[in-house]
């Protein structure tokens, strides 16, 4: 029936005020789920080179394999652990001031980078040129292009902003916004962060290298921005815009 929860044993008062009726096990699900992203970003970057040659379908592998469990997760999340997947997820209301104050956050954080780690015009290797000039490879830029700008920003806004920082949220009787208390708020926001900084860092520590210092402060500041945004306001518009502005204005550097 409309309007009744899909969980059973759900109360409908309590569904009203949180994101996850059953915030523990939409917890546990984020952290199967980033366990999950972390094996494949170790595991797959070796794998496709064994399996793949055509830059177009490793850049389309990529995005497939490391964004499923992410995906899986908020699917599964928001089917067993909520009342419905928009409402746990903060996406069933948007604000004109969503896209004001992503666009703050985004400008923020990309001048943040700016600063610290200048972003050098065509370093990013898209457009370079295959083997003994072989020609570009049109179909592996335009994925690589759409990665950045608008599926990872979208895929990774939804799991650590709308299912972990929201469950965990719940779970510590914030419920995404300021009325359940400033710390808990701080603690949500806080872990989020720490851990949307953590898969990106993962992969240039497990090669052996530095972790860029331009990655750790645009995942912090990306971090810190959207998770607040998210439990201010309960809603994920913002940090959708910030993410999707700042992966962009990033883009539009590097091919400048």
């Amino acid at each position: 029936m409309p309007g009744v929860s899909r969980v059973p044993g759900a109360d409908a008062s309590v569904a009203a005020r949180v994101a996850y009726v059953r915030p523990g096990l939409a917890l546990a699900i984020a952290v199967g789920g980033f366990a999950l992203t972390a094996v494949l970003i170790a595991w797959w970057p070796s794998v496709r080179l064994r399996w793949l040659a055509d830059t177009s379908l490793i850049a389309i592998a990529d995005v497939v394999v490391l964004s499923t469990p992410m995906i899986v997760a908020v699917l599964v999340a928001g089917r067993v652990a909520a009342s419905t997947l928009l409402k746990a997820l903060g996406l069933r209301q948007w604000r004109a001031l969503d896209l004001a104050s992503g666009a703050a956050i985004a400008l923020a954080a990309r001048a943040a980078v700016e600063i610290v780690a200048p972003t050098v015009p065509g370093s990013s290797g898209l457009f370079g040129g295959g083997p003994l000039g072989a020609p570009v490879n049109v179909l592996a830029v335009i994925v690589g292009v759409a990665t950045a700008v608008l599926i990872s920003p979208v895929v990774e806004e939804l799991f650590f902003r709308g299912l972990l920082q929201r469950s965990l949220g719940d779970l510590l009787g914030s419920g995404g916004a300021p009325a359940g208390g400033v710390f808990a708020g701080v603690v949500v926001v806080a872990i989020s962060t720490l851990s949307f900084v953590a898969i990106h860092a993962i992969g240039p520590i497990l090669a052996g290298t530095a972790v860029p210092v331009g990655t750790l402060v645009g995942t912090t500041a990306v971090g810190l921005g959207c998770g607040t945004l998210v439990f201010i306001t309960g809603r994920l518009g913002g940090a959708l815009c910030a993410h999707i502005l700042f992966n962009t204005l990033g883009m539009a550097l590097l091919l400048a």
